[in-house]
């Protein structure tokens, strides 16, 4: 007995549901229950849908049957003498030939050229057969040329029968040309399979990947996988420093979640606990109050300890009791690296200043936030390394860049979102600082606007009217901060 017969139909069809078409055509070719099964009409819209589980595959054309779809596309046979290997597919004709069929099969557009000048005289139609390297397809010529007869006296008919039949040739040559490329990219998509296979054939040669786990999906996206090309050995020699970055990358992200959940919970508290941060000088630089983990992370001696491959635990934890004896160094390099950067910020935006050795200490020279709805603006050096605006580290993950930094920030905004990572990108320098408004005000409060610092201006003590708004009696007073920012909000 046939286990078909034994296994209940409706589990059949529902497994039915979940194969794609090549394997329908196969089934229908296991025996003959199978074949009287899958050929019901009935069972017609089951190959529709197997049809649909093949991605990306083009349209059926309605002309040609569900089944005669798959034995167009997978079946390598002729289709007059059953010949096989036959890998050429005439899509517009929706046959396969072997060469000695195709010959008997087709005429010369030059045989049938009196037929086609009687058409399009009569009916103002030139195409209304398809055409595939100068031949007609003999089977639909004398298809159109039986219909074309019996309609014969009726012009109009005739003149429909063409429109009809030309409509049917634009739809199949558009058919043939997405199949054309669905082919095409199916054969592209071989190639890169291969030549991802034998890349890693050669990674696990290298034995790079053996404490690895996960990293087959995101290694098959990189460029040096996705080549259209087979790989040789000339191409391994080519790429082989991308894929050690990519090994050597994916090891740093795996580290990273330890280290700085290691770095956040036990080492920096350790830190801060053996450091003052309670301060009322706005210009001390060593303040450790102002730094997040992640500053510390980024910086390339914590780095080192971070991502050095192959380090130990022991070792990690040492090279931070080390950094930790080294923690006022480190706090003074950091705060450095940042107040050149916006130094170099300020030059750039107001030339002017270029002469000017440390314009980031000046009260002229404000910061605002990056995003134009944070409302923290007119920020002066060192207040502006405490800003950090959540919406500029959303700017910043980008999934592109797989790079050290990138990932410190990711793990430290899913920590803590006090741990973000000052950023120059995050702040610009502020409209109200390239006017010259900024300089009257500076002058008005009786300091020299190319020195005063903000505590010069804050031990001036003035308080002053706008001159800029309309005399009151009682007008408001201000000190030199809110002076700013009534200007920056009502004059600039």
């Amino acid at each position: 007995m046939d286990p078909l017969e034994e296994f209940p139909l409706e589990i059949t069809f529902e497994i039915l549901k979940h194969v794609d078409l090549l394997t329908m055509l196969n089934l229908s070719r296991v025996n003959r229950a199978w074949r009287n099964m899958l050929m019901q009409p009935s069972v017609t819209p089951k190959w529709a849908l197997a049809r649909r589980n093949v991605e990306d595959l083009p349209e059926r054309p309605p002309e040609i049957g569900e089944r005669a779809y798959a034995h167009l596309i997978y079946s390598p046979h002729c289709h007059e003498c059953g010949k096989s290997g036959v890998r050429d597919i005439l899509l517009t004709w929706g046959t396969r030939y072997c060469q000695e069929c195709r010959s008997k099969k087709t005429k010369t557009i030059d045989q049938e050229k009196q037929f086609l000048d009687t058409i399009t005289k009569v009916t103002e139609v030139r195409t209304p057969f398809s055409i595939v390297a100068g031949s007609l397809h003999i089977l639909e010529v004398d298809r159109f040329r039986k219909a074309w007869d019996a309609l014969e006296g009726n012009a109009a008919g005739q003149k429909m029968l063409a429109e009809d039949s030309a409509a049917v040739v634009v739809r199949r040559e558009k058919h043939a040309k997405a199949m054309i490329e669905y082919v095409r990219e199916l054969k592209r998509a071989e190639v890169i399979r291969i030549r991802l296979d034998a890349l890693k054939d050669r990674v696990r040669n290298m034995q790079w990947i053996d404490d690895l786990p996960d990293w087959t999906d995101e290694f098959a996206k990189q460029s040096f996988a996705t080549k259209c090309e087979s790989l040789t050995d000339r191409g391994w020699l080519d790429v082989r420093d991308e894929v050690v970055e990519f090994f050597e990358c994916k090891r740093r992200q795996q580290l990273l979640p330890h280290a700085s959940k290691r770095f956040c919970e036990e080492i920096f508290p350790v830190w801060k606990s053996n450091w003052t941060t309670h301060t009322s000088d706005v210009n001390d630089l060593h303040a450790l109050a102002r730094m997040r983990p992640a500053d510390f992370l980024l910086m390339d001696c914590v780095k080192d300890a971070v991502t050095g491959t192959g380090i130990e635990w022991c070792v990690i934890e040492s090279y931070y009791e080390m950094l930790q004896d080294e923690l006022g160094d480190l706090v003074k390099r950091w705060h450095a690296a940042r107040r050149a950067e916006l130094n170099d910020m300020l030059k750039k935006a107001i030339p002017s200043l270029s002469a000017n050795p440390d314009p980031v200490t000046l009260a002229i020279c404000t910061f605002d936030c990056a995003n134009p709805r944070c409302t923290k603006k007119l920020m002066h050096y060192p207040d502006v390394l405490d800003h950090r605006c959540s919406w500029n580290m959303r700017k910043s993950h980008r999934k592109e860049d797989e790079t050290y930094k990138f990932a410190i920030q990711q793990e430290m905004a899913r920590a803590d979102g006090m741990c973000r990572a000052w950023d120059k990108d995050h702040v610009r320098v502020s409209q109200i600082a390239r006017t010259s408004g900024t300089r009257t005000i500076v002058v008005v409060y009786g300091c020299d606007p190319d020195d005063a610092t903000p505590r010069d201006l804050d031990e001036a003590g003035a308080r002053l009217p706008c001159a800029g708004c309309v005399p009151k009696p009682n007008a408001r007073r201000f000190d030199w901060r809110k002076a700013l920012d009534h200007w920056a909000a009502w004059h600039v």
